[in-house]
């Protein structure tokens, strides 16, 4: 589980988070980049131009904003120097194609950010639900980026106690979080629900 936090991500978090979201969103990525290039091999180029400038510039990369729309950006930019460099002529797209698969990226966007904002109006109700002690060390783990020994000095129990309080108290939060996202799935119309399957991305 993801627990956002007001901190700068390290170098290594941040490579971590980029490479880990790059994963998940690998396919989406891939054919967005292939709905542009007809060639599968210059499709399979760009997608390792992509991961290549995603992880160069993962410090860039705000955690708990859109992902697909930061990655998407970074697809756009190699498309546009692969198509230069290209030996034989790259057929692309034309640009009020690509404009349109622009729009459906962005209702998709769209839908994501809801689901963003869920996601942290739970986590904000969830962490008030917490006891003081549980509260406190999620504060001080990922709002003020102390480690565990530091915790534990803080609040004065051991190393060991620390870790458990910790581990118990990201287990409440995951799940409240999931029970609240679970009521408000339910909660939605089934219109808004059962919408059409569209190309992702």
């Amino acid at each position: 589980m993801e627990i956002e936090a007001n901190g700068t991500p390290t170098a290594n978090e941040a490579l971590a988070e980029v490479s880990a979201l790059l994963q998940k969103y690998r396919d989406d990525v891939f054919y967005y980049i292939l709905a542009a290039i007809h060639r599968r091999q210059d499709a399979d180029d760009v997608m390792q131009e992509v991961c290549l400038a995603a992880l160069r510039q993962a410090h860039k990369y705000q955690p708990g904003t859109n992902f697909r729309a930061w990655v998407r950006e970074i697809a756009r930019l190699c498309l546009l120097v692969h198509a230069r460099g290209c030996r034989h002529k790259l057929a692309l797209l034309r640009p009020d194609v690509l404009e349109q698969l622009e729009v459906v990226a962005k209702e998709e966007d769209a839908a994501e950010t809801e689901e963003e904002n869920l996601r942290r109006q739970a986590l904000r109700e969830c962490l008030q639900s917490l006891g003081g002690a549980a509260r406190r060390v999620i504060h001080l783990r990922y709002h003020t980026k102390r480690d565990v020994s530091q915790i534990a000095a803080l609040i004065g129990r051991t190393v060991g106690a620390t870790y458990t309080l910790l581990f118990e108290a990201r287990q409440t939060l995951r799940k409240c979080i999931e029970r609240k996202l679970g009521k408000a799935q339910h909660e939605t119309p089934p219109a808004e629900r059962a919408r059409p399957d569209r190309v992702r991305f």
